[in-house]
């Protein structure tokens, strides 16, 4: 891609300096990773940097985008700069050529006219097609299906957890009525009804539930927060989410404590005082 069409073809923008013109000689634009983390000091406009033997004067640096498909890592530079820095790379020669298509309902005919433009001018048939045009659409649709199979994914691993901590409460729960079943006898012998000592264990385990969710909550920002200095993106947590998902493990949590609580509000004060624990 010409440099110079840069911007135009990109979401970034230049946040310090300007960017290369036609008559620029050894002038680099720098993305904001390239600035910041690739030399062994921040690089202000003006300095000069080392690319590949030779001295290239920053000029601008771009914005940061940190998403999919952002360049933060780009080194801008004029055509005749750029084939000095790429040793023995022909003159009339392209990686590759970045077509931009404004109305994106004519994509797919401009894909099939360049194909048959190439095929043509490369005296070359769909068979022994020796070039490849990728449209942005079709990019797109790859990173949904992996981005649904992660989705998948997760939601299974996050299913067996809610399984597991589901019987980790309950069984809790249980061991919970065994070990207080005399002082459930006391506290029916006292007075207290069923549906007392039943919501008694419920409230138990439903604070179970909001802990482990507290505690599931805390862990995730954490992990997301490193994996986020990792990768250099921003994973938020909204407010929304998080409230839904402590409500969601209470709930988990009181749906787990129900059959204990029923175990423990059937209890015969006379039966239950005989247990010697």
């Amino acid at each position: 891609m010409d440099p110079l069409h840069y911007l135009s073809f990109n979401s970034e923008s230049i946040q310090y300096g300007r960017m290369i013109s036609e008559n620029s000689n050894n002038e680099v634009v720098l993305g904001s990773t390239v600035a910041k983390s690739y030399f062994t000091q921040p690089i202000p406009i003006g300095a000069q940097v080392k690319l590949n033997g030779k001295y290239y004067k920053v000029v601008g640096i771009l914005t940061p985008i940190g998403t999919l498909g952002s360049d933060d890592s780009a080194v801008l530079t004029d055509m005749n700069s750029a084939r000095k820095l790429v040793n023995g790379f022909p003159t009339n020669s392209f990686s590759y050529i970045v077509i931009k298509v404004i109305d994106q309902n004519k994509v797919n005919d401009t894909v099939n006219a360049i194909t048959q433009t190439l095929l043509n001018f490369r005296h070359v048939t769909s068979q022994t097609q020796d070039f490849t045009i990728i449209a942005a659409g079709s990019i797109l649709q790859t990173i949904d299906g992996v981005i649904n199979g992660i989705a998948i994914f997760i939601a299974l691993l996050s299913s067996i957890s809610l399984l597991v901590g589901t019987v980790n409460i309950a069984n809790t729960m249980f061991m919970t009525v065994l070990e207080r079943t005399r002082q459930i006898g006391i506290f029916k012998a006292l007075g207290a009804t069923s549906s007392e000592i039943s919501r008694l264990f419920l409230i138990e385990s439903s604070i179970l539930g909001l802990v482990g969710g507290i505690i599931g909550l805390f862990a995730s920002f954490l992990i997301l927060t490193v994996v986020g200095l990792v990768a250099n993106m921003a994973f938020p947590i909204s407010w929304q989410l998080a409230l839904v998902s402590i409500v969601f493990s209470t709930i988990i949590g009181a749906v787990a404590g129900f059959f204990p609580a029923k175990r423990a509000a059937g209890l015969k004060p006379t039966e239950a005082l005989k247990q010697n624990f």
